[in-house]
């Protein structure tokens, strides 16, 4: 599932008669009307999830959610290299979707004393995180993360590591 945004811009023309909408670079006038129906028909398919895709998100968040959970064992080095490459609403994400504190935590100590400030204004100031929105972020960043994990479980397998 890939987000993407729009430019729509609505212009009244005539004293209301008709309404110019643009859309990309499409150009519609419509009556007043219409442009109501318009709205009501994009506001409910944006707001009315059915059963079916509802179900998909919550799957996808409690994965998701493991994931972010799990992720609270890397290896700080592991964690450096897949923050600095995480945008700051994928990282509060990740922090927010894990189960309690201990990934929150690991990020904080994990960054330098700028970005641990950066990172708790971020986290505060995303604090309304849709699921919707949380499924996209974490789908940005799933190859990073993936790629994580198996330098993880490299770093894992390491004797060298095991001391």
């Amino acid at each position: 599932m890939e987000s993407t945004t729009m430019s729509i811009e609505i212009n009244a023309r005539n004293a209301g008669d008709l309404i110019e909408v643009e859309i990309g670079n499409t150009t519609i006038t419509l009556p007043p009307k219409t442009l109501q129906a318009l709205q009501k028909l994009i506001n409910d398919r944006l707001n009315n999830v059915d059963a079916c895709e509802q179900q998909e998100m919550q799957k996808k968040i409690k994965a998701y959610s493991a994931l972010a959970t799990k992720m609270a064992q890397f290896n700080p080095i592991v964690l450096q290299n897949l923050l600095v490459k995480l945008t700051a609403q994928q990282i509060v994400t990740l922090a927010r979707l894990a189960n309690g504190n201990t990934l929150y935590d690991k990020i904080l100590e994990n960054l330098s004393r700028q970005n641990r400030r950066q990172f708790e204004d971020d986290y505060e100031t995303f604090n309304k995180i849709s699921h919707h929105q949380a499924i996209v972020f974490m789908e940005q960043s799933i190859t990073l993360i993936k790629k994580a994990v198996r330098q993880q479980k490299e770093h894992d397998q390491n004797p060298l590591n095991k001391v």
